[in-house]
């Protein structure tokens, strides 16, 4: 099993977790994490374990028993932003992510979720399910076909645009279709109806003239949800449109990863926009 090496903010968010676990009140959440995971797959991206994108399949599954074995309940996006009752509960409740639609979630994180009973939403980048097989990083997505299946089996499915640019940078026009196209292909071939959106690449929550135009682009357009890359969990009253969360790949061994969903790695959001502002 991969396990994290030394690094700041897992020393940090451990110890922030532990310490703060005795303050709040035994099995109370007054907010729900959405984990944010990719493709599951062995190997690293040989960068900073901040920017690792990949979960191999025995840390995704240990991980899932973590869940499961903590008597964390699995609910969807729209459970989440419907119905205050999501939080503050007796019940830990936790929602699963995953972007970009690579095969790899049909066939090794799908078997584990079922497994325990858990269901996920996943974002789907409409230009690669056209074509699957096509070079992309060298990873193969999912086509239209599976999509369907997990569709079917309870899984939600989410627009993770058509060509998955970075959406601060298109012209209007094209940030336009890249939002609406999707949609109507995705809804166009599994039948369903698409809410929910995943904002590709590093969120610009600094820029508030095209966030406003980015809400009304995707109230407009017909989603009702969306969830973002910035670092944290989902409180009461949150922006349904842009809700943050927390990223997991394969170096975050069961003691981070606890803290993750315990709300212990809330305070790199901090770094995070302070790093952006930089940049």
């Amino acid at each position: 099993m991969t396990v994290s090496k030394y690094r700041l903010d897992r020393a940090l968010s451990v110890g922030v977790m532990k310490a703060l676990a005795g303050l709040s009140e035994p099995e109370r959440q007054p907010f729900v994490p959405i984990l944010m995971y990719h493709g599951i797959r062995e190997g690293t991206c040989g960068r900073h374990p901040y920017y690792e994108t990949s979960t191999s399949l025995e840390m995704f599954a240990s991980q899932m028993r973590y869940l499961s074995d903590h008597d964390y309940t699995v609910i969807g996006l729209e459970a989440l932003t419907s119905r205050p009752a999501a939080f503050g509960r007796r019940s830990r409740k936790v929602v699963i992510t995953f972007d970009d639609g690579y095969h790899s979630f049909y066939t090794e994180a799908l078997p584990v979720l079922a497994r325990y009973g858990f269901r996920a939403s996943i974002f789907i980048v409409s230009s690669f399910a056209q074509n699957p097989n096509r070079e992309n990083s060298g990873v193969r997505h999912m086509d239209w076909r599976e999509i369907r299946e997990i569709r079917a089996m309870g899984n939600e499915i989410g627009s993770h645009t058509v060509s998955h640019p970075v959406l601060r940078d298109v012209p209007l026009e094209r940030l336009l279709y890249e939002i609406e196209e999707s949609k109507d292909i995705i809804e166009q071939e599994t039948g369903g109806c698409i809410e929910s959106f995943a904002y590709p690449y590093a969120f610009p929550e600094h820029d508030a003239k095209f966030i406003s135009i980015l809400r009304t682009i995707l109230s407009y357009t017909g989603y009702t949800r969306g969830v973002c890359t910035t670092i944290g969990t989902v409180k009461f009253n949150g922006d349904p449109l842009f809700m943050p969360r927390i990223p997991i790949n394969t170096q975050d061994d069961l003691c981070l990863f606890e803290a993750k969903v315990s709300g212990g790695y809330d305070w790199m959001r901090i770094v995070q926009s302070i790093y952006k502002r930089l940049m």
